[in-house]
């Protein structure tokens, strides 16, 4: 049998993993000393305080003036049931975990957090405003994440394109370029005191930026500094803690306004899945148990007998 159909070796769903960054370590330094934040959060519920106040911030300033970035997971969208426990893997087996992860993402289907979050989100657009996805998946999930946004209605992005510093050229963005863009944006010093020492490579395109193991608030920097256009005032809406920490950590650019959201949607109702944390997982090891036997993937070899 492979380790994962063991008592799973775990502690949190796996979905919890795309749900909280979907990605291997970071790739930052520990910080080397406290940085105040530079901007306020405020918590939500609901999706609606920040399409209102993104609305408010764009008869202000001016549609075209504006850019609303959202996180994906427990953002946008959420596993449409209950997830497997494999978390415990990412400690014992990190090339397992990470196997078995995108194996799990994949086939995984997700859902909207809100009901008529796309369309919602679709009227901002038609109204002018630009939409940035600024997701903690990696690289190698950006296949997946498009088609699980376009099947749930979040079709084309009105986004801006990235150019230099950050995207000197089309496909992945290499870790160096992260780091050189950051650099520019935010000056050597401030990186060091936040404990940003190397970057990561990272995707940019058709408005979704994968984003692994990387703050997300010096890449937003980063990312401003290398669109066409500045914008006037910037809303960023994300499900961690830790992510909107960073973002207003990592502050607004000079003269700009930045409405930071920390938000935390409705949770999965038992009527999405009744199934108790006992069948859910009995469920998990009966599927890994016949993908070893009909696929015999590389992540299976680690436990086998």
């Amino acid at each position: 049998m492979i380790a994962v159909q063991t008592p799973l070796r775990a502690g949190v769903a796996a979905l919890c993993l795309m749900l909280t960054a979907c990605a291997g370590a970071a790739v930052q330094a520990a910080p080397k000393a406290a940085v105040e934040p530079a901007a306020a959060v405020k918590l939500v519920t609901r999706m609606d305080p920040v399409l209102a106040a993104t609305t408010a911030l764009a008869q202000r300033h001016g549609a075209d003036r504006v850019l609303l970035v959202f996180d994906l997971d427990s953002t946008l969208l959420r596993n449409s049931r209950q997830e497997p426990d494999i978390a415990g893997l990412k400690d014992s087996d990190p090339d397992q975990f990470r196997g078995v992860e995108r194996a799990v993402i994949y086939l995984s289907r997700l859902v909207p957090m809100e009901p008529d979050l796309a369309a919602r989100v679709a009227a901002v657009q038609a109204a002018g405003i630009d939409v940035l996805i600024l997701t903690a998946r990696g690289a190698d999930m950006r296949d997946m994440t498009l088609r699980e946004l376009a099947a749930n209605g979040f079709g084309t992005l009105r986004s801006p394109e990235c150019g230099p510093p950050l995207c000197r050229k089309r496909g992945i963005v290499p870790a160096s370029d992260v780091l050189a863009a950051a650099t520019a944006a935010m000056g050597a010093d401030r990186l060091a005191a936040i404990g940003f020492a190397r970057g990561r490579d990272i995707t940019v395109a058709d408005g979704v930026v994968t984003a692994a193991g990387l703050d997300k608030g010096v890449l937003l920097r980063a990312l401003l500094a290398s669109f066409p256009k500045s914008y006037d005032a910037v809303v960023f809406a994300d499900d961690a803690q830790k992510n909107v920490d960073h973002v207003a950590r990592a502050g607004a650019v000079p003269g700009q306004t930045l409405a930071i959201f920390h938000y935390r949607g409705p949770a999965r109702t038992a009527a999405e899945d009744p199934r108790s944390r006992a069948a859910v997982d009995a469920d998990w090891q009966s599927a890994t148990g016949t993908i070893c036997r009909a696929l015999a993937p590389r992540w299976c070899d680690a436990g086998a007998e």
